[in-house]
């Protein structure tokens, strides 16, 4: 399955995977082969309720400033096992692009943004499990950033390859910032004997 698609002299050290992996069979398999994985969750009913029950009995951990993480096992539906869940929840930055200095109080919105990270990974913390997860290589993270961080709605020149780097000049600039560089999940996924 995955050895498949690496060189045989490399070896698998961490699966970081998106939601479409957290299903029993993949996750047994990873798990029989001694595979470290870090894979998103799709927020499903079941984990809205999970959340809810966090939200209930005050079980989210404050790390920093709007920034609350909580983890459970449990099992999801057909899985034959409980599994570490690591919730991560967020609040929403609120900014009105007209004025950058002032919250636009018709867009206020009370809405957390909750992420779902199923990890056998037992030695991370759960806010490394969540850089682990946004900290590597996902294009998921790299549209949204550009969608978000990068300001790339906004054209600077009508010429695309100095659009382009301005907009490397900005990836490299907000990347450098974020000091996920030290994460454990920066080095090398898949290393060579």
């Amino acid at each position: 399955m995955v050895e498949k698609s690496v060189p045989d002299n490399w070896y698998i050290r961490r699966i970081r995977a998106d939601r479409a992996f957290p299903d029993d069979d993949i996750l047994a398999y990873f798990e029989e082969r001694t595979y470290l994985y870090v894979i998103k969750a799709k927020y499903t009913s079941r984990l809205k309720k999970v959340v809810e029950y966090l939200d209930q009995y005050g079980l989210w951990e404050e790390v920093q400033d709007g920034l609350y993480t909580a983890e459970l096992r449990i099992p999801l539906t057909n899985w034959e096992k409980a599994r570490r869940f690591v919730f991560i929840r967020q609040r929403p930055v609120l900014k009105d692009p007209n004025n950058p200095e002032q919250i636009n109080m018709f867009e206020l919105s009370y809405e957390w943004n909750v992420q779902a990270i199923v990890t056998n990974e037992e030695d991370m913390t759960p806010v490394q499990v969540w850089h682990c997860y946004n900290g590597c290589t996902g294009i998921e993270n790299l549209i949204e950033e550009g969608k978000n961080s990068y300001a790339m709605d906004i054209n600077a020149h009508h010429d695309y390859r100095i659009n382009e780097i301005f907009f490397t000049i900005r990836m490299w600039h907000t990347t450098g910032l974020t000091g996920l560089n030290n994460q454990p999940c920066r080095k090398k996924k898949i290393a060579g004997n």
